[in-house]
């Protein structure tokens, strides 16, 4: 089986690691670039370079005659260049910070992304500690790279200009007055200078039409590396005046420029252009929605369910979900089964097909939310792993995990999401591409609803998935009452409360998510009790002996318990007080609520004539998808929604 790299792309993501992956062992400071050691630096902070030859070593590649690189080769791809921090950089307290935000000021005026390195990735950034001053290389080496940062003499007054200027040398950017036409613009005091190597002029600058720029961060100070420190080595000629040179504060307009045309960002040569009201394409889902959620490899009891057994023509959307975790997930997938989702679009066009990623709660999720530049890395990756694959989003659960003490709040999950659609909106820009799809499924119990800033992540998600079912004490093992798991309205014992698909759908309304996002549950299942041998149809609420499992599981899927009928000869009833059936054997005593084609026509006329925005089925894997069981043909209960819902 060929697999694919699947989520690893996302998953082998820690807050900040510390590790050098192509050795397999943590980097210490005292590390030496083996590159840079070759040679001197040059122009006092440039490392891996051959002054005689005007190129660094072989392995290198790059050009020294230029003022920013032309080679492609040597600029990052996407404009995203992963990075990780050294040893020393993780208890470095108020520096560390300080690097991000020097990344953070690039980011925020140019295309440029700066992310936590994954382990795929050979080509990548070390943030240093060092003694030996500040240095970087010219642009993407191909391999681990150092940008060695001096505490001492690189954040003076706790800033990050100097930073900046040796993350612009990264991004492939030379000093400024090393430009060919320089001589136009500055003088040299040679007899102050001790080595004029580091004063060195390239042929064929790529200066991308800008002119010289004096106020450019990556110029030098008049008195830089002269012999007698009091005296100045380079200053503008004096039909420019005194116009200030390098400074250390932060880019200058020309420095973004440069940046953005090298990485042919929106709006600048070569890269998308601004100005067009189009230029985010959303999603377009049919709606109502009729959301089907898959499991994949699910081993259901009376056969297997499927790729092949999905009706597309049924879903709006699919989300595909799996009980792996994430970090197992490149052993799940296999490029097969990704071919048989896309070509479910030959039946169905309109098809989305979103990937769930699962439980919020996770320890691998949580630790990618709780650092910005972790779950920057995620999107990214998110975004390379959906395209590769075909798939149009990402869904994800969110409620508090009873098995973990770990706990989190409504913040850190709008957050979250915001960071990725903005990255989603940003590649859509970027790429002409229809943007990706967030979806979020939320659960009806009070510390899981305190997770969800409605307001916030309305605006941030597209589909937001009710959970409808498991209600009051449905599914808990020690309940003993009968009551139904998903009444469409009234609580599961048939008295008033807010458990029910009605209040649900309602209640998160009122909490600012809008009407037409919000889709209601439906579960293909039912669950059942064991109750008193009377003789007489027990009533919800009444006492009840034990939960009555199916053949492997508390829950019974839709086509079981039509087998179940059949074998003990007993009918559906619908309970008109909760809009929802069941059905139940005197002689055996038990009972089991479930959605059968009416109750599941009930709940998709009421969400379509409220204005909702659809339903989805948990999941289709437990309707009669063979058609074998409930004398209806194939998926029932599918065919129920799309006639309800038009």
């Amino acid at each position: 089986m060929s697999l694919l790299p699947v989520f690893t792309l996302i998953v082998r993501i820690t807050a900040m690691p510390a590790y050098d992956f192509s050795k397999g062992s943590a980097l210490d400071d005292s590390d030496e670039d083996p590159i840079a050691g070759v040679y001197p630096l040059v122009e006092q902070d440039i490392a891996g370079v051959d002054v005689e030859m005007l190129r660094p070593s072989s392995s290198l590649g790059a050009v020294m005659q230029h003022n920013a690189v032309s080679d492609e080769g040597l600029r990052w791809p996407g404009a995203v260049v992963p990075f990780l921090f050294s040893v020393g950089f993780q208890s470095e307290g108020i520096k560390r910070p300080l690097v991000l935000k020097a990344m953070e000021a690039i980011e925020n005026l140019t295309c440029v992304r700066f992310v936590q390195r994954t382990a795929h990735q050979t080509a990548f950034l070390v943030i240093l500690q060092s003694i030996k001053g500040c240095s970087s290389h010219v642009g993407r080496q191909g391999n681990r790279q150092l940008v060695m940062l001096d505490t001492a003499r690189c954040f003076p007054d706790n800033t990050n200009g100097i930073v900046q200027h040796e993350l612009m040398h990264a991004l492939g950017f030379w000093h400024e007055q090393s430009r060919t036409d320089r001589d136009d613009y500055v003088e040299i005091n040679r007899n102050n200078i001790d080595d004029p190597d580091q004063f060195l002029k390239h042929d064929d600058s790529q200066t991308f039409g800008e002119p010289y720029d004096f106020g450019s961060i990556m110029h030098y100070g008049k008195n830089e590396l002269g012999v007698k420190e009091d005296v100045w080595t380079i200053r503008p000629l004096e039909k420019y005046g005194n116009p200030e040179i390098g400074q250390r504060r932060q880019l200058s307009p020309i420095d973004i420029k440069k940046i953005n045309k090298m990485y042919r960002c929106r709006g600048y040569p070569g890269g998308p252009p601004l100005g067009q009201t189009d230029e985010v394409k959303e999603p377009i889902f049919v709606t109502p929605h009729r959301g089907c959620l898959y499991q994949y490899s699910k081993s259901v009891r009376l056969g297997r369910f499927t790729v092949q057994d999905v009706d597309p023509s049924l879903c709006t959307y699919l989300t595909v979900t799996s009980t792996a975790s994430l970090a197992t997930y490149e052993t799940v997938f296999n490029r097969g089964f990704v071919n048989d989702l896309n070509a479910m679009r030959g039946r169905n066009p309109q098809l989305k097909i979103l990937l769930s990623v699962g439980e919020f709660s996770s320890p691998e999720i949580l630790q990618i939310a709780r650092s910005r530049n972790a779950t920057i890395n995620f999107g990214y990756a998110a975004v390379r792993t959906l395209r590769n694959w075909g798939f149009d989003g990402l869904d994800f659960v969110v409620r508090v995990n009873s098995t973990t003490n770990d706990r989190f709040d409504k913040t850190l999950v709008a957050a979250f999401f915001r960071e990725l659609a903005l990255i989603f909106t940003k590649n859509s820009a970027e790429q002409s591409l229809t943007r990706l799809a967030l979806s979020v499924v939320v659960f009806p119990d009070p510390d899981s609803m305190a997770l969800i800033d409605a307001p916030k992540l309305d605006n941030l998600v597209d589909i937001v998935n009710v959970v409808a079912y498991d209600l009051g004490d449905a599914a808990s093992p020690d309940s003993r009452s009968v009551v139904h798991h998903s009444p469409t309205v009234m609580g599961p014992t048939g008295q008033k409360g807010p458990d029910n698909m009605e209040s649900l759908m309602a209640s998160w309304a009122s909490q600012g998510f809008a009407k037409q996002k919000l889709v209601a549950g439906i579960p293909f299942f039912g669950r059942g009790w064991w109750v008193p041998t009377t003789g007489r149809r027990p009533e919800l609420g009444s006492p009840a002996r034990a939960i009555l499992r199916s053949s492997s599981e508390p829950s019974w899927p839709y086509y079981e318990i039509c087998h179940q009928s059949k074998e003990n000869g007993v009918e559906s009833i619908f309970n008109d007080t909760i809009q929802a059936s069941y059905i139940y054997s005197a002689a055996e005593g038990w009972w089991i609520g479930y959605n059968d084609v009416k109750t599941v026509k009930a709940k998709a006329n009421w969400i379509r004539n409220n204005g909702f925005g659809g339903v989805y089925a948990w999941d289709i894997s437990r309707d009669d998808f063979g058609g074998d069981f409930c004398d209806n043909g194939r998926n029932p209960l599918l065919r129920a929604i799309k006639s309800a819902l038009g």
